[in-house]
């Protein structure tokens, strides 16, 4: 703020124009060291934070409190990320976010699927089963060859 010649000391804020009638939009980014990253954009202050869920709760760990940021982009959208580091791959993880009316936004992650496990078996086997095939057709017409060198011979001595 300036006074005359003085200068006196303020803060800036961030001012972000939000719809409440608009669903925001989430979005799930991952790392290749296995952290997650939920983005929640054009949500009010009346949407919870981006938090975690697994699909399948008993029986595994507590997922750690999330790291969240919130702050307004280049273009006025207000933004709330969550950052969560996983060490171990949870096969179905979900970010939500919760209005104050009960209504829910989700996004769920699916870390292993079979689809994956079959493209690796095929991977391996794939090749291996073509080197054998190559092996199995060339041993049998070298067998083959020497049968019919051999009746052969056979029939020219006699």
């Amino acid at each position: 703020m300036r006074s005359g010649e003085s200068f006196t000391p303020g803060r800036s804020t961030d001012l972000a124009v939000i719809d409440p009638r608009r669903v925001p939009v989430m979005r799930v980014f991952r790392s290749g060291a296995g952290t997650f990253l939920c983005e929640l954009k054009g949500a009010g202050t009346q949407w919870s934070e981006p938090q975690w869920k697994t699909e399948d709760e008993e029986g595994r760990p507590e997922l750690l409190l999330p790291d969240v940021e919130k702050f307004v982009n280049e273009h006025g959208d207000f933004i709330q990320s969550s950052i969560l580091p996983l060490d171990d791959e949870i096969p179905d993880l979900i970010c939500f976010s919760r209005h104050e009316t009960g209504l829910i936004i989700q996004t769920r992650i699916k870390q292993h699927s079979s689809f994956v496990s079959l493209c690796q078996v095929l991977l391996y086997f794939g090749p291996l089963t073509a080197v054998l095939l190559l092996v199995t057709v060339t041993a049998g017409g070298t067998w083959a060859w020497r049968q019919r060198n051999q009746v052969m011979d056979k029939n020219d001595a006699a």
